[in-house]
């Protein structure tokens, strides 16, 4: 019988080694998706900066064609509304 429960002992301790390695592989896992969330937040907020400096740079580029645009015009609209108030 000693070498039946010396078989069960040894099962139970193959069995906490694997529980033990379970455990730190699981750890380890976890670690790597934290890490790879970080760096996927990362890159998204690094997109969307870039994204948005794009849109501002945009924006400026409309801002100064409207201002050209607006340059043509007005004196054209001006010159137009005094000969229309001089008739």
């Amino acid at each position: 019988i000693q070498p039946l429960i010396d078989r069960l002992n040894n099962l139970v301790e193959e069995n906490l080694q694997i529980e033990e390695h379970k455990k730190l592989l699981f750890d380890e896992l976890y670690q790597w998706q934290q890490a790879s969330h970080r760096i996927i937040g990362d890159y998204y907020e690094k997109k969307y900066r870039e994204i948005e400096e794009k849109l501002k740079e945009y924006k400026e580029e409309c801002q100064e064609k409207l201002q050209k645009i607006k340059a043509q015009i007005e004196p054209r609209v001006s010159n137009q509304l005094n000969i229309m108030t001089h008739e």
